[in-house]
């Protein structure tokens, strides 16, 4: 109660070899009123359009990483529990960024659900997108959810904890693997050696 959850909020499980960022409002998310048990959000989505939210820093950022000496191969977002209020976003926006400044769209979401007990929005598919494939060390994943279009400046928004359990209300699904050891790729195919009296071969 009064709580709308702190931010940024760590997560609570991650897979070996990888680091994965924690939730972080946006700071045009308020956390005015009074916030629901067991969810994490916020009220101030009262915005038509994505393009409105993203502008006016009304989004939930989060990030995943490989560890030095692995990558890391996404395959979906799943689950993904929420709930919201009848004066709440019924509308979302998925996005990705590879730098953490240009964002491209995944894909739209809905909230259509608008009681206490929330929902789930399904499975989001990641394999299908090249970038999200076998990314190293190097790069951090950074993901982008934004609700919009709520009625009222007082609509709550949550990840929620919809079947009251310990499972997973909010997870990338992927694989991890090893970058494997450097090599050499030829050019081109090697000319014969040539050798005349008194004189070393023609070097390759």
């Amino acid at each position: 109660t009064n709580n709308f959850g702190t931010s940024p909020l760590s997560a609570n499980t991650t897979a070996s070899n990888t680091t994965i960022g924690s939730l972080i409002r946006g700071s045009g998310v308020s956390v005015t009123g009074t916030g629901a048990a067991r969810g994490w959000g916020g009220v101030g989505w009262n915005v038509t359009t994505s393009d409105l939210a993203i502008s006016g820093s009304k989004f939930v950022t989060f990030t995943v990483k490989a560890n030095s000496g692995y990558a890391v191969s996404l395959t979906a977002i799943n689950p993904f529990d929420y709930r919201r209020s009848p004066t709440g976003p019924p509308s979302g926006l998925l996005q990705y960024s590879l730098d953490g400044t240009n964002f491209t769209d995944i894909t739209s979401v809905s909230f259509p659900t608008t009681t206490s007990a929330g929902d789930h929005v399904g499975s989001t598919n990641l394999s299908g997108i090249s970038a999200l494939q076998n990314v190293s060390s190097s790069t951090t994943i950074t993901f982008r959810i934004v609700p919009y279009n709520a009625s009222s400046s007082g609509g709550t928004w949550y990840i929620f904890d919809v079947d009251a359990s310990t499972t997973n209300d909010l997870a990338i699904t992927g694989t991890v693997a090893t970058t494997g050891a450097p090599f050499l790729t030829l050019g081109g195919s090697l000319t014969p050696f040539s050798q005349t009296s008194a004189s070393p071969s023609a070097e390759q």
